[in-house]
């Protein structure tokens, strides 16, 4: 429990989300820190901390004062005072380190000191607001930190992913077309601007890769996928042809599944030398379920 003002009651960790704005003040360490977001912690309790506009955020492992509006487990901060560092190694600092084990053996930070609920907070502050785009939900976070996201454009599905600043870099569907503002979220070139692209009837795909890069994936006036590439600089770089997976179009796909006890099938998405898709395995979980060009499934992942 954080330090507060006498005003507070004991019991301000249960409030629930819906509870009334309430002006506050938070003490606690940092654990995480994301764009204008920072979590912190202080005697088992988490509060997710919007930061002051232009504040870049504490360094994680800093404690800080947060004054500001409360409600629920978020604060938005008007004023962040960052406490001068203790000396030498705290208890619980020593407690709440992260051995890096490597790429294999890595446990992340943020999936033992972030809880859930805090992940959930975080997601509902910084989905990404797309024209025609519904029922965003939170699909996983990446090793780099990028937010996963699944929902809906009209009767298909729609992946996207998001930075924790809101920023999107990547949209793609199961076969329906992006609108054009939708990509416009994405690219930082305008559409019409880049050589090759008005060979795509309708855009599937639009990403910007972290380096600059510019990916567009969709169907050509007689109905073949391509993926076009760009440099950084928004120069064609080269278009693929995409090839068809026989046998596994959506249909092949959802029977394939079905017969392995899959059910609930939404997202299926291919690359090269697979497919994906999304499902409830027989055990009740959500999951991520890659085919290989055989058709065989050779990965599950669990989804958040």
């Amino acid at each position: 429990m954080f330090p507060a003002k006498k005003t507070l009651m004991a019991g301000v960790a249960l409030i629930a989300l819906a509870a009334p704005v309430l002006a506050e003040e938070l003490r606690g360490r940092v654990t995480e820190s994301f764009g204008s977001h920072v979590t912190i912690e202080d005697r088992g309790s988490r509060w997710l901390i919007r930061l002051p506009e232009g504040m870049a955020a504490p360094a994680e492992g800093s404690r800080i004062i947060a004054d500001g509006r409360l409600e629920g487990r978020t604060l938005t901060a008007d004023l962040v005072t960052v406490e001068p560092a203790p000396h030498g190694p705290r208890a619980e600092d020593r407690r709440d380190r992260v051995e890096d084990r490597g790429p294999r053996g890595r446990e992340r930070a943020e999936d033992r000191l972030v809880p859930r609920v805090v992940t959930d907070l975080v997601a509902a502050a910084t989905a990404p607001r797309l024209p025609g785009v519904t029922d965003l939900a939170l699909r996983h976070r990446s090793r780099s930190g990028d937010l996963h996201w699944s929902g809906r454009l009209g009767s298909g599905q729609v992946r996207v992913v998001s930075a924790w600043d809101g920023s999107v870099t990547r949209v793609e569907t199961d076969g329906a077309a992006l609108p054009r503002p939708v990509i416009d979220r994405v690219l930082p070139l305008r559409l019409s601007g880049l050589e090759g692209a008005d060979r795509l009837q309708s855009v599937t795909r639009a990403e910007l890769r972290p380096r600059g890069e510019i990916v567009l994936r969709g169907l050509d006036a007689a109905g073949s996928e391509l993926e076009i590439r760009y440099d950084r600089r928004g120069r064609l770089d080269r278009v693929e042809r995409r090839l068809p997976l026989p046998g596994l179009d959506r249909a092949g796909v959802i029977a394939r599944l079905e017969a392995a006890r899959y059910t609930d099938i939404g997202w299926v998405g291919y690359g090269p030398r697979h497919v994906e898709a999304e499902a409830t395995n027989p055990y009740g979980e959500r999951v991520e379920v890659r085919l290989n060009r055989e058709g065989q499934i050779d990965r599950e992942r669990l989804l958040n």
